[in-house]
């Protein structure tokens, strides 16, 4: 009796080291979901405003329409008359039309700073460009 609990005392450090170990890499882990996550919903939203904007160009709208319904279709990202591509120029029925939205999604951690030395190393990129881009015939 006294050999197993002198092993159970002996063994109590043990789990605190393991933790040690484990716990930065699942915090990054955690984190590393929780950026992909945000990234992807600025990509389904960026690709919602692509199809919206080329719905209105299909019906024939004019280039201001076609972007402003681009950018109500995506109401929390804020979009810009530069994230919008609309061609071709001339558009007559039957012939293809195509929007294209980029985005560029700013990552909230980029980077990690060694707490000692001070230096900063970069995981990520500062921003991750989203396309969406739909296409669709003139009416």
């Amino acid at each position: 009796m006294r050999s197993i609990s002198r092993y159970i005392r002996n063994r109590r450090g043990q789990a605190i080291v393991e933790l040690a170990l484990i716990l930065p890499v699942f915090l990054l882990l955690l984190v590393a979901m929780l950026e992909f996550g945000l990234v992807m919903h600025d990509y389904i939203t960026v690709a919602e405003a692509a199809r919206a904007g080329a719905r209105a160009a299909a019906v024939r709208k004019d280039d201001a329409t076609i972007k402003a319904a681009a950018k109500n279709a995506a109401p929390g990202i804020p979009l810009e008359d530069r994230h919008i591509t609309i061609g071709p120029a001339s558009r007559t029925a039957g012939t293809a039309v195509t929007v294209q939205v980029v985005y560029p999604v700013p990552v909230s951690v980029s980077s990690i700073t060694n707490p000692w030395s001070g230096e900063v190393y970069a995981i990520l990129p500062a921003t991750f460009n989203v396309t969406g881009t739909a296409v669709m015939r003139v009416e």
